[in-house]
């Protein structure tokens, strides 16, 4: 029996229920609502995010097609449409996906890979809209609660390496007076440290750059570090050394929790 939803508003449950009764006619195997909707965490303003997983054999052909038949209907919804025009944010974001989850190459110098958040939002964090496909349950019992440990270990490393990159060149932005380069990289460091983090501890994140008090004080029960990470971006002087001392500080606190 499927969990009953708690909607922000009746057009946003409304809205979700006429996506839903649509591709439950396209035999994909499960309707997924994902995202803060997915975790009762919405609000009046919150726009509807959706996975459509289709069954492994489905070709990029077939996936086309389902997306341009897709794009074409709501376009053309009045339903939809309705809601897409009650507010500035009311949009509709909707991914038709194969459950096939890639890692992206760690590059030096880029943020955060999203390889853990993307099976999170997906696999755990979602709400089947559907009866649960048997690809579905297949993905979860692949996936979750975690994957392996080698892996692990391979990303663990990887992150903890891509975390420093960035710290290392903070100085070096200081010193040439790139001080909003400098705040970049502590940002980007810090979507870097909680992703590490998260890997550390087994757990699928949310997000990077949303929802942070929520994972690390909720899902982590680390309320301490939340307190700890709230001091790492109160900056009173930009154009000083204070960002690397708040990057040292980031780094310590990496030390400290992985």
């Amino acid at each position: 029996m499927m969990t009953e939803i708690q909607y922000p508003t009746a057009q946003h449950r409304i809205t979700v229920s006429r996506i839903a009764d649509y591709f439950k006619s396209q035999h994909v195997d499960t309707v997924l609502l994902v995202n803060s909707l997915a975790r009762e965490k919405g609000t009046h303003d919150s726009d509807i995010d959706m996975a459509i997983l289709v069954n492994p054999e489905v070709g990029d052909q077939a996936i086309s097609q389902i997306e341009n038949a897709w794009l074409e209907f709501q376009a053309t919804d009045k339903l939809l449409n309705d809601y897409k025009s009650s507010g500035r944010f009311a949009h509709i974001h909707l991914d038709i996906i194969d459950g096939n989850f890639e890692q992206e190459e760690w590059e030096d110098g880029v943020d955060a890979n999203f390889f853990e958040v993307e099976i999170g939002n997906r696999l755990l964090y979602s709400k089947p809209l559907s009866r649960e496909g048997d690809y579905f349950k297949w993905l979860k019992a692949q996936w979750l609660p975690y994957y392996d440990t080698a892996l692990q270990t391979e990303r663990l490393y990887q992150s903890k390496n891509a975390f420093m990159y960035e710290i290392e060149h903070i100085p070096v932005f200081i010193k040439r007076q790139l001080y909003f380069q400098a705040y970049d990289r502590l940002n980007v460091a810090f979507r870097k440290f909680l992703q590490t983090l998260f890997i550390k501890n087994k757990t699928y994140p949310i997000s990077y750059n949303k929802w942070i008090k929520e994972q690390i004080v909720d899902i982590l029960r680390m309320p301490e570090l939340y307190a700890a990470l709230v001091s790492i971006f109160s900056i009173n002087k930009l154009e000083s050394n204070e960002i690397y001392e708040r990057a040292l500080a980031l780094e310590r606190l990496l030390n400290e929790y992985v």
